[in-house]
């Protein structure tokens, strides 16, 4: 009977404990949940390094994204009798199950979005004793988020754009290609605000302020409604439209007289003001340049020794001002090997238009007197370069004698060493 009753005892017993959930239901600390995990920063910060960790996937950049890549470029092409693989060079995917290569994309790459979501949509409600650290954390997550899927647009063109934490059973909707990349241009005008210009040395390789600039510039140029901005159409001959806009307002000013008769008039004056003390000018004025009569100007100086680039050479040494020859240099050799002297050696002083002032013109007519005035000290010029063909472009002459480092001393005696 004792034995009966010790029996019932314990059936009672055990029954009630069994019956103590509580006892049983302890959360495992090995394996946090969704309501027990993103409460403190540590936890943003581990959701965060959990969206870095799919670099390490094969899917993203530990294997196909570079074969994908490489063979969808100018650099990549293949016969290999894995047709996926081939296909890949002539932009057709005929098997979106292809596990190795685009299925595994597809699904690392939604991995890490999933992840980013994570981030953005738990973040926010963990408080942080410094807010710009959890600024820091959303930015990160928000450029990882537009790098992926700026490299799931490259690659399929139109995707689920998936904005919010998903479920197993969710079917998001197909995207367009503009959709997605819009968002992009969202997720990265937010990063830039918070990321910063450099980080530390222990978080070097996240995102700066300058990559979501630089992958914001590239989504840009994928967007087709941007490339004729930055790159034109092939009906443009390969302008842009800011050079367009450019020749726009050159076709412009052409026709108004204030603009066009600026060059001309500066051209005059300087013309005039030469003529009037004596200096070898060509008259009247055009609207091209001043073109000085170098065949007076250095009227010592023999044609076969180049008298028009000896005095750019001098204008050049004495004022900085770069002139164009337009005499023997620019002439041709006879079948005889002799220069075809030119009818006139002139130097041209173009003025582009809207450039110059009237003090650089002033500037200009001093030097050029100075010149004139010493111009017994200028000497030739003999090729120690001479192609057969554009000579007066790409050709190197010397001076005969030591006529440059005269002259020189000259500016330097009366000048010390100013321009």
């Amino acid at each position: 009977m004792k034995k009966i009753l010790l029996i019932s005892f314990f059936a009672v017993l055990l029954s009630c404990i069994s019956c103590n959930e509580k006892l049983i239901d302890i959360p495992n600390p090995n394996s946090p949940t969704t309501e027990t995990f993103w409460k403190t920063p540590s936890d943003a910060q581990l959701g965060l390094d959990a969206v870095y960790n799919m670099f390490y996937k094969p899917g993203t950049w530990t294997r196909w994204i570079y074969f994908r890549y490489d063979l969808t470029s100018d650099e990549g092409y293949s016969q290999s009798p894995w047709n996926e693989l081939k296909e890949w060079t002539r932009f057709i995917y005929f098997n979106y199950n292809f596990w190795e290569g685009n299925a595994w994309m597809w699904r690392d790459h939604y991995k890490a979005i999933f992840r980013c979501n994570q981030v953005l949509t738990y973040v926010p409600d963990i408080q942080f004793s410094n807010a710009a650290d959890k600024d820091k954390v959303l930015a990160q997550a928000k450029f990882l988020r537009a790098f992926y899927y700026y490299n799931l647009a490259i690659m399929f063109d139109n995707v689920p754009l998936v904005l919010g934490i998903s479920a197993p059973g969710d079917s998001p909707k197909q995207n367009t290609e503009a959709e997605v990349f819009a968002q992009i241009v969202l997720d990265l005008n937010d990063a830039v605000k918070s990321l910063p210009e450099k980080w530390g040395d222990n978080d070097l390789g996240r995102p700066t302020k300058g990559a979501a600039l630089a992958l914001l510039g590239k989504t840009y140029m994928q967007m087709r409604d941007w490339v004729p901005l930055y790159e034109g159409f092939l009906t443009y001959g390969g302008m842009s439209v800011r050079e367009i806009e450019a020749m726009a307002v050159g076709l412009n000013e052409t026709l108004d007289f204030n603009v066009i008769s600026h060059s001309p008039t500066f051209i005059k004056y300087l013309v005039d003001a030469l003529d009037s003390k004596g200096i070898p000018v060509i008259t009247p004025s055009g609207g091209l340049g001043c073109h000085l009569d170098a065949g007076q100007f250095l009227s010592h100086i023999p044609q076969t020794q180049y008298p028009a680039g000896a005095l750019a050479a001098a204008m050049y040494i004495c004022s900085g001002i770069r002139g164009m020859e337009r005499g023997t240099i620019s002439s041709v050799r006879d079948e005889n090997g002799d220069d075809v002297l030119a009818d006139v050696e002139l130097l041209r002083l173009a003025f582009p238009r809207r450039v110059f002032t009237l003090s650089q013109i002033k500037y200009a007519e001093d030097r050029i007197q100075w010149l004139y005035d010493n111009r017994e000290l200028v000497g030739g010029l003999e090729w120690t370069e001479e192609p057969p063909v554009l000579r007066f472009f790409v050709g190197k002459l010397k001076p005969i004698g030591d006529w440059v480092d005269k002259l020189v001393a000259k500016f330097r005696a009366d000048f010390g060493d100013s321009l």
